[in-house]
């Protein structure tokens, strides 16, 4: 089994379990930060998303 196709197959089980669209497309993308750069990828690209979140709540409050 290569690479590929594992996080592949992780990803069809994984997905499985979800039924949001939208749950699964995060779940892919996350997967896909894991596969470019592993942990510190994930974690490096989740805080940039949640700051950008906060970022646009705060404005959206001024």
């Amino acid at each position: 089994m290569t690479e590929k196709d594992f996080y592949q197959l992780l990803e069809e089980k994984l997905t499985l379990r979800l039924e949001e669209n939208e749950h699964k497309a995060l779940l892919k993308e996350i997967l896909g930060w894991y596969k470019e750069g592993g942990s510190k990828q994930v974690k490096a690209r989740l805080l940039d998303r949640v700051t950008l979140i906060l970022r646009g709540l705060s404005e959206d409050v001024e």
